[in-house]
Order: C-alpha cells, then structure tokens, then sequence
C-alpha cells in the first residue's frame, strides 16, 4: 500500500481530529452558533419525524421504554413501523435528554442533527486513516462525507442515522481484503451494517448492503476460486449483519406483513407485492444529474454534488494511482450510486430489482447517491496524498490546466449570456461559484507544480475551497424564523394549546378526530391525545378495512370529539371555541372505551367488514364479529359494566362486571405482541369487530390487563446482543 508518511505523533491525530469536528460545527453555524435558523421545517420533519420523537422522548422520561404509539390511528408499533427509530440506541441517548416544559429542546434537536454529521466525518477520517492516508487527506474525506452530495441534501434523521455506518462497514470490509485479522473483520463488518438497519429507514441499509456483496464478490473472487477461510468470512459477515439488525428486522417484517404502505401509485401496496417499478422510474436520477456533481441544484431527487474540488481530486487519484485497487475499489462504489440512481436509464438496476430480493422497496433509486459521496469521499483522500507526492508530474499540471480551461468556459458562457440578456443576472448565480471554483483549483494545482506553494498548504486550501462549494448546497435554503412564509410548518404545530388543554380536561380515556387540512401534523403524537387518524407511509390492514370516517365506525370507537373549523355532520355541538380558529365539536352518543357484548360471529373474510358495519340491523353495542371460529359465550340479562382504570400505551387495565361468560372488549387496535390476563391468568386475546381487542370473562367481577411484549422485538433485541457479543468474543480469541 501506498503510505504518505510516518504515523504523526497521538498530540497531533487528537488535535486534527478536534479541528475536524470544529469545523463541521463551524460549517452549521447557522445552527448552533445562531437562534435564527432551523433544519426542521419542512411537511415530513414537522408533521411526522417531530411528532414521532416527541412521543418516545415523553415515554423514556416517564421512565418507559417506547414500544407502542396509542395516539395515530387507534395505536400503533413503534418497532414495526420502523421510521421512528425506537431500536436505534443513539436515539435514546437524545431522547433522555432534558426537556423544556414536557417538550424536545429545538437547540437539542439542531445538535442532534449536527452531531449525526460530526459522526459521519469523524468515521470517514477513521475509514482514511485505516487505508493509510496522511492527516489532511483524511480530513478532507471526513468533510467529503459529512458535507456533500446525498448527506448534505438529506434532513430525514432515520435515513441519515443508518448512512454515517458505511466507513465503519466498509474500513472491516477493507480489513477483511487486506486480510488483517479477517474473521474479526468480518464479524465487526456485518455487526455495523446491521446497525445500520436499526436507524429506522431500510433504503439506505439497502444500498450498503449492494456495494457491501459487490465488494465481497471482488474479494472472494480476485484470485480466482475463493479461499475456504474467505468463504467462513463471507458467512460470519452476513451472519452477524443479519443478527445485529434483527431489533428493527423482525418487528418491521412483522408489521409489514400486516400492514399496507403507500408508496407512489394511487393505491396501497401489501408486503408480498413488489413496489411498481414505475415509482422507480419516477424516483430517479435524470441523467443531467451529472451536472450536478459540480453545479449547485442541478438534480432530481438526491443531490450529488460534491464540487470542482473534490472532482478534480478524484480525477488525480485516478490518474495518478490507478494501480492502487483501494482507488479502483471505491471509485466503483461511487460509479456505481451514480449508476443505480439513473434506475430507468440504467437497464442493469432493472435487472437487480427482478432478480434480487428486497430491492424493490427502496423505491428511490435517486437515494443511492449516498454511495457517490462515500466513494468519492475516499477517492478524493487518495487524489490528494498522490498530488503531495508527485508535485513535479506532468499530470498534476496537466489538471491544473484543464481545471482553468474549464473555468474559463464558465466565464465565456456567463459572458455570452449576459450579453444575450443585457444586464439581467437574475435566476441561480451558483453557477459563478463553480466557475471560481475551477479557476481557483487550476491555480493552486499550477502552483504546486511550479514550487508557488507547498503540498500542505495546497491541501488545507483545497479543503477551504471544497467548504466553500458545498456550503451552497448543504445549509444553503435553511429557513429563518424571520422568514413567516418559510416556517409555518413549525409554527401552526404551537398554535393549538387552548385546544388541547380543554381536550385534556374531559374525562378519559378519550379519542378525537381531527381535519388533516387545517392540521396537518401528527396531533395525537406531539399533543399526547389518541386520534383516529396521523400523517403515516402505513397502516395495519385491519385499519385499512375499516372506515374510520363511518359514523357507525366512529361511534364503536368512541370518537366523541372532533377538531375542525366546521361541524362535519357527525360532531355537531360546538363545545370549545380555539382562538386559532379551531373549534371543538362533539359527538355525546359514542361507546364507552370498554364494554362488555355476550354474542360473537364469524366473517369469513376482511372483504365483508364493511357489510357488517354498515348493517344497521347488527347490534354493534351488543354483538361484535370476527375472523375465524369466535368463542362460546353466554346471554344473560343486563348488568355488566366495564371500566378503563389504566390506561398507558404499553399496558391497559380495565374492571369488569359480568352478569354470565361474555367478552370485554376494548376498542384499541389488535395487533400481534399484545397481551392479556383476566385475575393474572393468561388469556387469548380475541380481534373483535375485525379490529380491536377483545378478551372473555366468565360471570363476576375481574381485573383484566392487556400489555404489550412483542416477541418480533424481544427476540430482535436478543439477537442483536448476541451479535455484539459475538464480536466481542471474536476479538478476544484473535487477537494476533
């Protein structure tokens, strides 16, 4: 391997690694440095990812562990949806944090967005520095990582949280190619990929885990048939990846089998269906994209900019080190994001979505940027270690000048429009930066050769100048608080505390629906109120066959109140006027949260809910139906009564009084994991009307709980420990 000079001295790795993260902050100034501006304005941050962390920061500082969201669409599972990050341990590290007057601190949520970047440059410098890069090289690829093309355009914490893994993957790949301890190396790999799938967004794991097999496939295969101990490497990788990522896997597959997910086409789609290809193709890369490698905003989709500096260095190392497979190595993983995002002008990713497995979910081929960054980021380390040690080659003059030549085309082209135009400049003046960019880059490569300048310098200027680049796409279009237009997302999410103070008030436990027009972010999980409704990419298909707008629906829910401009014909009574604007209706003749029926029947099939529901004839009050063979109950005269004593979303406990055997139903959502025991005996918990939990009873006076223990999460939690101590097992046993 190609060294660039001896190891520096621990003072001075400990204080580049110090500038490094001080330059990432100093990067976001906008951020942490100000009270001006914010990351979290936008429909997905605000109306749903907010929302979501507000919910498990709540529970964890009521010293609950966050499994089950009861507030969106009668309750749902944290683990199974995934996107909330609750198997994400990072996460709960935030989430315990302290909060202002029951709420998540916006300067905790800037640092958190922050610190997700200072982790990726700081495992991108360790990627570097493992492959043998000098100081500043390494630097730079931390900066490349952290600050361009996919990471710098993605806010979505869920995906950017499974993102900054790919150095720590990808330096144990290396390791195991390298065949430095490569059974550790491998363990360690495939432990962090399946990190990585605990982020709470699996497009992003997808992605790795194809660069990841390409990577694999070139080790086992490059000299010919693969090594035996290389074959128990491949095994442990996968291995492990799966085990580690097994506390997200299991409870998202659970869900996903139950549930449907939109995904771009007019209607839901089930987990045993492929996502139409057709969203591929509306989610990819347009080949102009390629522009936009070095000109800010040119793209569709996902953003790969990673500027003239950064290009031209990739361009050196391959110039320059060709040889070097490291080089050849990384630039393929970068080729090939470009290539898959290209999607529906790249026949070979249609391919991969036949033929492999799980491939067509990540439905936005745009997002595989991600490894353009990465790779680049690493190839550009290697161009600027090979440009310090080759001053005099003609091939460091020779991009010099054709970086100045390009300039000077820019400087030609801008002419000629403004002349064709007159003196109008207005529209994007980015394209001014990319121009100085190359004429500067061009300059400081002539200089090196000449002896103008020394290899150091050239290198911290070049950082200089990369920043510079990308800071007109990364942070560029962050809104400020002054700007009224641009943060009403944010601030329509604080204008509904009268509302929600009377709502708290009414006895409980309650459930409300709410226009989704007038607001539209997640009300039930920022406000801590249960709603039939909420700002999903799924739901449960027991809730999908149901129509929750239906009064009969709403009645056996108990929705008694509504939140809305206007009466909807369904909560009629004003009973609270919002000084928003928002109003309170309500709806008196609801069911009880819990109430007790003596008559069961089947359906056979989900098909006919909807019959049931709307038969006016069936006595929902009384009689309930349900999939498959219902259990034996008997009648007797009225008298039962039941009760919610407590109700917190991973356990409900109600009081019931039977008059003879019957069926105490509480109307929230059936799902697998929930638990129930009458008296603290196990019992089965029955889908009453297709939907809600239901438990039998016989004749007296019961206590009767319902708690959630996921096994899909147990099991996940179990597994992912297991494959964390393998590691640790792996690395005491070969230490040599």
């Amino acid at each position: 391997m190609h060294h660039i000079d001896r190891e520096p001295p621990v003072w001075r790795r400990a204080a580049t690694i110090g500038v490094l993260v001080l330059l990432i902050i100093g990067f976001y100034w906008k951020l942490v440095l100000t009270d001006e501006y914010t990351w979290l304005q936008s429909g997905d941050f605000a109306n749903q990812v907010l929302p979501w962390f507000q919910v498990q920061a709540s529970e964890w500082h009521m010293n609950r562990f966050p499994m089950w969201d009861p507030y969106t669409w009668l309750g749902q599972p944290l683990f199974g949806q995934a996107q909330p990050g609750a198997a994400y341990p990072p996460n709960w590290l935030f989430f315990n944090l302290n909060l202002k007057n029951g709420w998540i601190r916006q300067s905790y949520l800037h640092w958190y967005f922050v610190g997700q970047h200072i982790m990726a440059a700081l495992f991108a410098f360790w990627l570097a520095r493992d492959l043998g890069r000098s100081l500043l090289a390494s630097v730079l690829a931390g900066c490349v990582f952290s600050l361009a093309a996919w990471m710098a355009s993605t806010g979505w914490p869920q995906m950017v949280n499974g993102a900054v893994w790919a150095p720590i993957v990808f330096l144990f790949l290396m390791r195991v190619w390298r065949r430095r301890r490569p059974l550790v190396s491998a363990a360690w790999g495939g432990f962090f990929l399946g990190f990585a799938w605990l982020s709470g967004h699996h497009q992003v794991p997808i992605y790795l885990s194809l660069a990841a097999a390409g990577v694999w496939l070139y080790t086992l295969f490059r000299n010919g048939l693969p090594e035996r101990k290389l074959i128990a490497c491949f095994a442990v990788f996968w291995l492990l990846a799966g085990m580690a990522g097994a506390f997200q896997i299991l409870p998202a597959y659970e869900y996903g089998k139950l549930s449907v997910r939109w995904v771009g086409v007019e209607d839901p789609i089930g987990w045993d269906q492929k996502v139409p290809y057709l969203v591929h193709q509306q989610y990819s890369l347009s080949p102009t994209s390629l522009l936009g490698l070095v000109f800010a905003g040119v793209h569709t989709h996902s953003d790969p900019f990673i500027g003239v500096a950064v290009l031209l260095l990739c361009l050196a190392a391959v110039a320059l080190g060709w040889a070097q497979r490291e080089i050849r190595i990384f630039g393929a993983i970068a080729l090939g994001g470009l290539l898959y995002g290209f999607a529906h002008h790249d026949v070979f990713q249609g391919i991969l979505y036949a033929v492999l497995p799980v491939v067509d979910k990540a439905r936005t081929p745009a997002m595989a940027t991600i490894l353009i960054g990465f790779g680049a980021s690493v190839v550009a380390a290697f161009g600027l270690d090979r440009i310090s040690s080759a001053t005099q080659s003609r091939t460091v003059r020779n991009l010099g000048l054709a970086a100045t030549a390009f300039g000077l085309l820019l400087v030609a082209s801008r002419s000629a429009l403004v002349v064709a135009k007159g003196a109008d400049m207005s529209g994007d003046s980015r394209p001014m930066i990319t121009m100085l960019a190359a004429l500067l880059c061009g300059a400081l490569l002539i200089a090196l050769h000449r002896g103008a300048i020394t290899a150091r310098a050239m290198s911290v200027l070049l950082i200089g100048l990369f920043l510079i680049e990308v800071g007109n796409t990364n942070g560029y279009y962050l809104p400020s608080r002054f700007e009224k237009n641009r943060t009403d997302y944010l601030t329509g999410m604080a204008q509904d505390s009268d509302v929600v103070e009377f709502l708290r008030r009414q006895p409980g436990p309650i459930r409300v629906n709410y226009d989704d027009q007038i607001i539209p972010y997640n009300f039930g999980d920022w406000q801590g109120i249960e709603t039939t409704g909420g700002y999903l990419a799924s739901v449960t298909r027991n809730v999908r066959m149901h129509e929750l707008h239906a009064p009969r629906t709403r009645q056996l829910l108990g929705v008694a109140y509504g939140v809305r401009k206007e009466p909807d014909g369904f909560h009629n009574e004003l009973v609270f006027s919002g000084q928003s604007g928002h109003n309170v209706y309500m709806h008196r003749d609801v069911f009880p949260r819990a109430f007790v029926v003596h008559d069961a029947v089947s359906i056979p099939s989900r098909d006919h809910v909807g019959r049931m529901m709307n038969d006016a004839a069936f006595d929902l009050r009384r009689r309930t139906f349900m999939l498959g063979h219902p259990p034996e109950l008997e009648t007797c005269a009225d008298g039962d009564s039941a009760q919610v004593i407590e109700h917190l979303p991973n356990r409900v406990t109600l009081r019931a009084t039977l008059g003879c055997k019957g069926m105490v139903v509480l109307t929230d959502l059936y799902f697998p994991g929930w638990k129930a025991t009458v008296d603290g005996h196990a019992v089965p918990i029955h889908e009453a009307y297709a939907l809600v939990r239901g438990a039998v009873a016989g004749k007296g006076t019961h206590t009767i709980e319902f708690h959630y223990a996921p096994a899909s999460v147990f099991l996940g939690g179990a597994l992912s420990a297991l494959a964390l101590a393998a590691c640790c097992v792996l690395t005491l046993a070969y230490r040599g």
